[in-house]
Parts: structure tokens; C-alpha cells; sequence
């Protein structure tokens, strides 16, 4: 008799596990379906966008300037980044430097 008892309480725990188990599965895919799509009232409104952005600006066109003389800038006539034109002035070099390096090339011509 003992067995016939044990055999319904198994056949009836697993009954019981299955209805539980069928329940909670079908109980999460009404969830998903029912929090699938979100919905919200229609407003007016000014249309805002806004774009951002990181890293580093490079030019589309990088001339190198290089020089023929040295020396100490008096004056620039040209800024960074600035369209300039062929022949156009870039900077004006202190004479002073200059002046004086002439006046020593000449001592040294007159002392030979």
C-alpha cells in the first residue's frame, strides 16, 4: 500500500512542477510583449539638434613655410590660418641684427 501512495505524490509533485513551470514562462512572455513598445502623448515643440564632437581638426591643405634668412620677427602681416596671396608680406624681420652683421662682414673686409 505504501508504494501506491508514494507514486501519487511523486505523480502529483510533478504535476504540480509542470503547471508552475508552464506558468511562470508564459507568464514572462506577456510581460515582454506587453513592455515591448513605449508610447507617449504628442507635443509641440521647437526642433533642437545638437552635434558634437572630439578628436583633432586637421587642414585640408598644409603648406610648410620655410625661410632663407633668420632672425628676430618685428612685425607679422599675416595671422594663422590666414589666405594669403603670392608675394604678399608675411613678416618683417628686425633690421638690427642684421645692421650690425653687415657692419662686421665690412671690418673684416677693411682688416685684410
Amino acid at each position: 500500500m505504501l508504494t501506491v501512495s508514494i507514486k501519487r505524490v511523486v505523480i502529483v509533485f510533478i504535476l504540480i512542477s509542470v503547471s508552475a513551470v508552464y506558468y511562470w514562462v508564459s507568464g514572462e512572455k506577456k510581460e515582454s510583449k506587453e513592455n515591448q513598445y513605449k508610447t507617449r502623448s504628442i507635443e509641440r515643440g521647437d526642433i533642437i539638434q545638437t552635434i558634437s564632437a572630439n578628436g583633432t581638426l586637421t587642414p585640408v591643405v598644409l603648406v610648410n613655410v620655410g625661410t632663407q634668412v633668420s632672425g628676430t620677427v618685428a612685425r607679422l602681416h599675416a595671422d594663422y590660418n590666414d589666405h594669403v596671396e603670392i608675394g604678399q608680406k608675411l613678416a618683417e624681420l628686425d633690421p638690427a641684427l642684421l645692421r650690425a652683421q653687415l657692419q662686421q662682414s665690412k671690418a673684416n673686409l677693411l682688416n685684410v
